[in-house]
């Protein structure tokens, strides 16, 4: 598995929870990663590879990799697993199979890249061949399909987010003194309902429902949150407490009354049998309302012709739930977490394509994602990469 650090996040507690889950049915699980606090949720017979710079990993390990299945986690690291496989292939002659998985509905056409990032994504992705990547879920398919401009039908797999059952841990409702919202993820712009939550809950104190906002994550968007928090006189009411650490996810997650917010968390916190409040994509102040009311595996992505609610309003009239009502909203979204993320056998990820497919376009792909590849292992042209992002938002 390549991908470039192991920090507190949706798609890095994909990682961890697929490297346990394939390391326990036998299979040799090796992570080529920059350190992270997540590590330490591997199982110990998962192999972690630190690198610095990317070229690394084809210079010095390739041959680890030699009939090997390799899967990357984004478009940067399914460039780099091309380039590993070049090396494999041009120095034992051995052809190995690879896989990228998409993840994000704008995985591939992030508007914040520069144009020629952009490009070089597009036009890898549409050589490579749609059979050699897989997407977490049909909603993602489908917007990618979209922002790529791909009319004709994507052939690739779906395979959805494993989830791990805790029988022993269960939500239940707590008393009605206070509603306890929590959050978790990442404070990112497209996580957008994070910016509102100082708002929202200043207007329910207003309305007269004492409540508190728990806000675990980092990100370009804290300065944003605190800045309103302390607008809004709401210090005590709306926490900002960073990265949480994933081994006490589920412990931290169990304490509240409702959770809002979207992805993976969403899926954990259902899991768990906690009323979950599923939101969207780029959008602040509307959601789906509950996870079980989003349509297919979504959680999260946008979805057309779909009549969206008011975040304020449904996390106001939970508040108007019963203890009851409350279970068996718990029950509902538990349900609909267990839907989203089954279907899929795992170890069908192993029976990724043999690379290569097509010699020409394999090389064409090889060659116009070179700069970009040292253009991200170069510090100084990271900076400038950084820059881009900025003024192309």
């Amino acid at each position: 598995m390549i991908y470039h650090r192991l920090e507190m996040g949706g798609i890095e507690t994909l990682i961890v929870r697929l490297a346990n889950i394939l390391a326990a049915e036998g299979i040799e699980v090796q992570i080529f990663a920059r350190p992270g606090a997540l590590e330490a949720n591997l199982a110990k017979n998962v192999i972690v590879t630190h690198f610095d710079q990317y070229n690394e990993i084809w210079r010095r390990h390739f041959k680890s990799c030699a009939n090997a299945t390799i899967i990357s986690f984004d478009p940067l690291s399914y460039l780099i697993m091309r380039r590993l496989q070049l090396k494999v292939f041009l120095s034992t002659g051995d052809r190995i199979r690879g896989h990228g998985g998409i993840f994000h509905p704008r995985s591939l056409f992030w508007s914040g890249d520069p144009l020629p990032v952009r490009f070089t994504i597009k036009l890898a992705f549409k050589l490579s061949g749609d059979h050699e990547f897989f997407f977490m879920s049909n909603a993602v398919k489908l917007s990618s399909k979209k922002g790529l401009r791909i009319r004709s039908q994507l052939s690739n797999r779906v395979i959805k987010l494993p989830l791990s059952l805790d029988e022993k841990l269960s939500w239940s409702p707590k008393n009605y003194d206070l509603l306890n919202i929590i959050s978790v993820g990442r404070l990112a712009p497209f996580k957008a309902y994070n910016k509102k939550a100082p708002e929202i809950i200043s207007k329910l104190l207003n309305n007269g429902i004492n409540s508190k906002w728990d806000i675990w994550g980092d990100g370009e968007d804290k300065t944003f949150i605190i800045n309103e928090i302390s607008k809004l006189g709401i210090n005590t009411k709306v926490s900002l407490h960073g990265s949480l650490d994933y081994s006490k996810i589920k412990e931290t997650l169990i304490k509240a009354d409702l959770f809002v917010g979207m992805g993976t968390a969403a899926l954990e916190a259902a899991s768990l049998g906690i009323p979950t409040i599923c939101c969207i994509d780029e959008v602040e102040d509307l959601c789906y309302g509950y996870l079980h009311e989003a349509p297919g595996d979504i959680i999260g992505e946008q979805s057309e012709g779909f009549e969206y609610k008011d975040l304020f309003e449904c996390i106001s009239k939970f508040q108007e739930q019963s203890s009851e009502d409350r279970m068996a909203l718990g029950i509902l979204c538990r349900e609909a977490a267990m839907f989203k993320s089954s279907g899929t056998s795992y170890q069908d990820i192993t029976k990724a394509p043999i690379w290569p497919q097509s010699i020409l376009k394999e090389a064409v792909s090889l060659v116009i994602s070179a700069p970009y590849i040292f253009a991200v292992d170069s510090r100084k042209l990271r900076i400038a990469f950084k820059a881009l992002r900025r003024v192309f938002k």
